[in-house]
Protein backbone atom coordinates (compact mmCIF):
# COMPACT_ATOMS: atom_id res chain seq x y z
CA UNK A 1 0.00 0.00 0.00
CA UNK A 2 1.35 3.39 -0.99
CA UNK A 3 1.42 5.97 1.85
CA UNK A 4 -1.28 8.64 1.67
CA UNK A 5 -0.36 12.23 0.93
CA UNK A 6 -1.32 15.02 3.31
CA UNK A 7 -4.51 15.90 1.43
CA UNK A 8 -5.69 12.29 1.59
CA UNK A 9 -4.92 12.10 5.31
CA UNK A 10 -6.89 15.28 5.86
CA UNK A 11 -9.87 13.65 4.14
CA UNK A 12 -9.63 10.66 6.50
CA UNK A 13 -9.48 12.98 9.53
CA UNK A 14 -12.57 14.75 8.24
CA UNK A 15 -14.53 11.50 8.35
CA UNK A 16 -13.67 11.02 12.04
CA UNK A 17 -13.86 14.55 13.52
CA UNK A 18 -13.96 13.32 17.14
CA UNK A 19 -10.68 11.39 16.87
CA UNK A 20 -7.31 12.98 17.66
CA UNK A 21 -4.75 12.14 14.98
CA UNK A 22 -1.11 12.84 15.96
CA UNK A 23 1.46 13.96 13.39
CA UNK A 24 4.44 11.70 14.13
CA UNK A 25 7.93 12.41 12.79
CA UNK A 26 11.33 10.84 13.46
CA UNK A 27 13.81 13.24 15.07
CA UNK A 28 17.55 12.59 15.57
CA UNK A 29 18.72 12.13 19.15
CA UNK A 30 21.61 14.16 20.54
CA UNK A 31 23.48 13.72 23.82
CA UNK A 32 26.28 15.26 25.84
CA UNK A 33 26.52 18.39 27.97
CA UNK A 34 25.95 20.76 25.05
CA UNK A 35 24.54 18.39 23.49
CA UNK A 36 26.61 17.95 20.37
CA UNK A 37 26.82 14.21 19.69
CA UNK A 38 24.19 12.36 17.68
CA UNK A 39 23.22 8.76 18.47
CA UNK A 40 23.54 6.89 15.22
CA UNK A 41 20.73 4.57 14.21
CA UNK A 42 18.30 5.86 16.85
CA UNK A 43 15.42 8.31 16.54
CA UNK A 44 12.73 9.85 18.73
CA UNK A 45 9.12 9.40 17.56
CA UNK A 46 7.69 12.89 18.14
CA UNK A 47 4.16 14.24 17.77
CA UNK A 48 4.88 17.58 16.14
CA UNK A 49 1.18 18.42 16.27
CA UNK A 50 1.11 18.66 20.07
CA UNK A 51 2.19 21.89 21.75
CA UNK A 52 4.63 19.99 23.96
CA UNK A 53 5.98 17.96 21.00
CA UNK A 54 5.20 14.74 22.85
CA UNK A 55 7.83 12.03 22.51
CA UNK A 56 6.09 8.69 21.96
CA UNK A 57 9.20 6.52 22.06
CA UNK A 58 12.69 5.76 20.79
CA UNK A 59 13.11 3.61 17.67
CA UNK A 60 15.84 2.21 15.43
CA UNK A 61 16.52 3.28 11.86
CA UNK A 62 14.49 0.33 10.50
CA UNK A 63 11.28 1.64 12.09
CA UNK A 64 8.65 2.87 9.67
CA UNK A 65 5.99 5.40 10.67
CA UNK A 66 2.64 4.02 9.55
CA UNK A 67 0.13 6.81 10.07
CA UNK A 68 -3.19 6.06 11.73
CA UNK A 69 -4.95 7.72 8.80
CA UNK A 70 -3.26 5.31 6.36
CA UNK A 71 -4.36 2.28 8.37
CA UNK A 72 -7.95 3.53 8.60
CA UNK A 73 -8.00 4.20 4.84
CA UNK A 74 -6.68 0.68 4.27
CA UNK A 75 -9.44 -0.79 6.44
CA UNK A 76 -12.07 1.25 4.60
CA UNK A 77 -10.77 -0.06 1.27
CA UNK A 78 -10.80 -3.64 2.55
CA UNK A 79 -14.41 -3.41 3.65
CA UNK A 80 -15.56 -1.75 0.45
CA UNK A 81 -14.85 -5.13 -1.13
CA UNK A 82 -16.39 -7.05 1.76
CA UNK A 83 -19.56 -4.90 1.76
CA UNK A 84 -20.41 -6.02 -1.77
CA UNK A 85 -21.20 -9.49 -0.41
CA UNK A 86 -21.81 -8.99 3.29
CA UNK A 87 -23.45 -5.57 3.71
CA UNK A 88 -22.53 -2.39 5.58
CA UNK A 89 -19.64 -2.13 8.02
CA UNK A 90 -19.25 0.24 10.98
CA UNK A 91 -15.63 1.41 11.46
CA UNK A 92 -14.90 2.94 14.85
CA UNK A 93 -11.36 4.18 15.68
CA UNK A 94 -10.47 4.95 19.30
CA UNK A 95 -7.26 6.79 20.23
CA UNK A 96 -5.66 6.08 23.60
CA UNK A 97 -3.38 8.22 25.79
CA UNK A 98 -3.10 11.32 23.59
CA UNK A 99 -2.45 9.33 20.44
CA UNK A 100 0.13 6.89 21.71
CA UNK A 101 -2.07 3.95 20.74
CA UNK A 102 -5.11 3.35 18.56
CA UNK A 103 -7.71 0.57 18.53
CA UNK A 104 -10.12 0.16 15.61
CA UNK A 105 -13.26 -1.95 15.62
CA UNK A 106 -14.92 -2.80 12.31
CA UNK A 107 -18.29 -4.51 12.75
CA UNK A 108 -20.14 -6.13 9.86
CA UNK A 109 -23.61 -4.99 10.87
CA UNK A 110 -25.64 -6.73 8.18
CA UNK A 111 -23.73 -10.02 8.34
CA UNK A 112 -25.75 -10.95 11.41
CA UNK A 113 -26.09 -14.62 12.17
CA UNK A 114 -28.65 -16.22 14.44
CA UNK A 115 -26.96 -19.20 16.09
CA UNK A 116 -30.25 -20.04 17.74
CA UNK A 117 -33.44 -18.08 18.38
CA UNK A 118 -32.49 -14.72 19.91
CA UNK A 119 -28.75 -15.49 19.91
CA UNK A 120 -27.12 -13.19 17.35
CA UNK A 121 -23.47 -12.52 16.52
CA UNK A 122 -21.72 -10.20 14.06
CA UNK A 123 -18.34 -10.69 12.37
CA UNK A 124 -15.89 -8.17 13.84
CA UNK A 125 -12.34 -7.07 13.10
CA UNK A 126 -10.38 -5.53 15.97
CA UNK A 127 -7.10 -3.86 15.06
CA UNK A 128 -4.43 -2.32 17.27
CA UNK A 129 -1.46 -0.16 16.43
CA UNK A 130 0.72 2.38 18.25
CA UNK A 131 3.31 5.11 17.92
CA UNK A 132 4.83 4.42 21.34
CA UNK A 133 5.97 0.88 20.33
CA UNK A 134 3.71 -0.61 23.01
CA UNK A 135 1.57 -2.48 20.48
CA UNK A 136 2.53 -4.19 17.27
CA UNK A 137 0.36 -3.59 14.22
CA UNK A 138 -2.01 -6.48 14.89
CA UNK A 139 -5.49 -7.62 13.97
CA UNK A 140 -7.98 -10.30 14.98
CA UNK A 141 -11.01 -11.32 12.95
CA UNK A 142 -13.78 -12.96 14.94
CA UNK A 143 -17.14 -12.51 16.61
CA UNK A 144 -18.40 -11.15 19.91
CA UNK A 145 -21.30 -12.84 21.65
CA UNK A 146 -23.14 -11.38 24.64
CA UNK A 147 -23.53 -14.29 27.03
CA UNK A 148 -24.54 -12.94 30.44
CA UNK A 149 -26.96 -10.42 31.85
CA UNK A 150 -23.99 -8.76 33.59
CA UNK A 151 -22.61 -7.69 30.19
CA UNK A 152 -19.92 -10.37 29.82
CA UNK A 153 -18.96 -11.14 26.22
CA UNK A 154 -17.03 -13.92 24.55
CA UNK A 155 -14.72 -13.26 21.58
CA UNK A 156 -13.84 -16.07 19.19
CA UNK A 157 -10.95 -15.28 16.80
CA UNK A 158 -10.82 -16.86 13.34
CA UNK A 159 -7.70 -15.20 11.96
CA UNK A 160 -4.94 -13.06 13.47
CA UNK A 161 -1.66 -11.39 12.59
CA UNK A 162 0.93 -9.16 14.29
CA UNK A 163 3.72 -7.16 12.64
CA UNK A 164 6.28 -4.63 13.80
CA UNK A 165 6.41 -1.19 12.17
CA UNK A 166 9.53 -1.94 10.18
CA UNK A 167 10.36 -1.21 6.56
CA UNK A 168 8.94 -4.57 5.46
CA UNK A 169 5.48 -3.88 6.90
CA UNK A 170 2.65 -4.22 4.40
CA UNK A 171 -0.75 -3.20 5.82
CA UNK A 172 -2.44 -4.99 2.89
CA UNK A 173 -2.04 -8.26 4.82
CA UNK A 174 -5.28 -7.18 6.48
CA UNK A 175 -7.13 -8.08 3.28
CA UNK A 176 -5.92 -11.68 3.40
CA UNK A 177 -6.69 -11.90 7.13
CA UNK A 178 -10.30 -10.77 6.70
CA UNK A 179 -10.95 -13.06 3.75
CA UNK A 180 -9.43 -16.06 5.54
CA UNK A 181 -11.42 -15.21 8.67
CA UNK A 182 -14.70 -15.07 6.76
CA UNK A 183 -14.21 -18.57 5.42
CA UNK A 184 -13.55 -19.96 8.91
CA UNK A 185 -16.40 -17.88 10.32
CA UNK A 186 -19.02 -19.42 8.04
CA UNK A 187 -17.84 -22.91 8.96
CA UNK A 188 -17.92 -22.06 12.66
CA UNK A 189 -21.50 -20.77 12.47
CA UNK A 190 -22.64 -24.20 11.30
CA UNK A 191 -20.72 -25.81 14.16
CA UNK A 192 -22.23 -23.44 16.74
CA UNK A 193 -25.72 -24.26 15.51
CA UNK A 194 -25.01 -27.93 16.19
CA UNK A 195 -23.74 -27.10 19.67
CA UNK A 196 -27.03 -25.41 20.60
CA UNK A 197 -28.78 -28.77 20.31
CA UNK A 198 -26.31 -30.62 22.55
CA UNK A 199 -27.05 -31.22 26.23
CA UNK A 200 -24.30 -31.87 28.75
CA UNK A 201 -24.48 -34.96 30.94
CA UNK A 202 -24.60 -34.52 34.70
CA UNK A 203 -21.21 -36.26 35.02
CA UNK A 204 -19.54 -33.99 32.46
CA UNK A 205 -21.12 -30.92 34.06
CA UNK A 206 -19.71 -31.76 37.49
CA UNK A 207 -16.31 -32.76 36.06
CA UNK A 208 -16.03 -29.37 34.35
CA UNK A 209 -16.64 -27.53 37.62
CA UNK A 210 -14.08 -29.65 39.42
CA UNK A 211 -11.47 -28.72 36.80
CA UNK A 212 -12.15 -24.98 37.20
CA UNK A 213 -10.42 -22.85 39.89
CA UNK A 214 -13.64 -21.73 41.63
CA UNK A 215 -14.78 -22.18 45.21
CA UNK A 216 -18.24 -23.58 46.00
CA UNK A 217 -19.54 -20.05 46.75
CA UNK A 218 -18.17 -18.74 43.45
CA UNK A 219 -19.72 -21.71 41.62
CA UNK A 220 -23.14 -20.95 43.12
CA UNK A 221 -22.93 -17.30 42.07
CA UNK A 222 -21.94 -18.20 38.51
CA UNK A 223 -24.75 -20.75 38.25
CA UNK A 224 -27.28 -18.02 39.01
CA UNK A 225 -26.12 -15.72 36.16
CA UNK A 226 -28.67 -15.59 33.34
CA UNK A 227 -27.47 -16.46 29.83
CA UNK A 228 -28.81 -13.77 27.49
CA UNK A 229 -30.16 -15.72 24.52
CA UNK A 230 -31.95 -18.50 26.41
CA UNK A 231 -32.81 -16.51 29.57
CA UNK A 232 -31.79 -19.60 31.59
CA UNK A 233 -29.12 -19.94 34.25
CA UNK A 234 -26.72 -22.86 34.70
CA UNK A 235 -28.61 -24.07 37.75
CA UNK A 236 -31.64 -24.66 35.52
CA UNK A 237 -31.34 -28.40 34.77
CA UNK A 238 -33.23 -28.02 31.51
CA UNK A 239 -29.76 -27.34 30.11
CA UNK A 240 -28.54 -30.79 31.10
CA UNK A 241 -29.38 -34.41 30.56
CA UNK A 242 -30.69 -36.08 33.70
Amino acid sequence: MEPLNEKQREEVRGRYPNVYFPDPVLEPIWFGRRPEKQIEGKFAIVDQKSEEETVFGICSDIYQVVHYEDIIQNIENVFKKVQEKHGSVSIDPFVINNGRKMRITATMKEARYEVKKGDYINPTVTLRTSYDLGWKFCSAFGAYRLICSNGARVFKAFDEFAKRHVTSLDPDILVDSVMAGLEKYNLQIDEWKKWTKVKVSEADYMATWQALPFSENEKEKIEKVVEMSSKHSLEDKKWREQ
